[in-house]
Formats: C-alpha cells, structure tokens, sequence
C-alpha cells in the first residue's frame, strides 16, 4: 500500500538513483504503473528523471503497482584493474 486510505488525495513519492548512475550500470530503464486518477497506464523513463509524485496515490484503495524493466548490462562496480583480477 502506497498511500492512506483515509485520505485519498495524498500524494506518494517514488525516488531512484540519480540517471548518471543508472546509465553507468544499464542501457534502459523504465517503469509502468496505473494511474490512479485516470486508470491509465502510464510509462516513466528512469534516465530522465529521478523521482515522481503520484498524486491522490490512495484514492483505490492505496494500491498501485509498479514493474520495473530494465536492458543492457554494463559492469562497473567489481571490475578490477587489469585482467590478472578476473576469475
């Protein structure tokens, strides 16, 4: 549950890392959810922006559904410096 169902027009921020750091690690990323006022689904690019405001989140009841997709891999965290340090 995401927001309050007692008081249906609050708002529910969902923030991710910043896009640089997302980039860094895949090609794409994104993600869907319904949107509660208009029970549209709607697409958010998580390279664009790095939060978002859902407002009146708990006016059905206080669930909203979120699928993440993401493509590409980079590795960048556990690369060391050379190719002595590969498995």
């Amino acid at each position: 549950m995401f927001g309050n169902p007692d008081i249906p027009e609050s708002t529910f921020t969902l923030s991710w890392q910043r896009p640089e750091e997302l980039r860094a690690r895949c090609d794409s990323m994104y993600f869907t959810y319904i949107d509660p006022l208009t029970s549209n689904l709607k697409r958010v690019d998580m390279f664009v922006q790095s939060s978002l405001h859902i407002q009146s989140a708990a006016i059905n009841g206080g669930q909203i559904f979120i699928t993440i997709f993401k493509f590409g891999c980079n590795i960048v965290d556990a690369v060391g410096d050379g190719i002595d340090n590969l498995p």
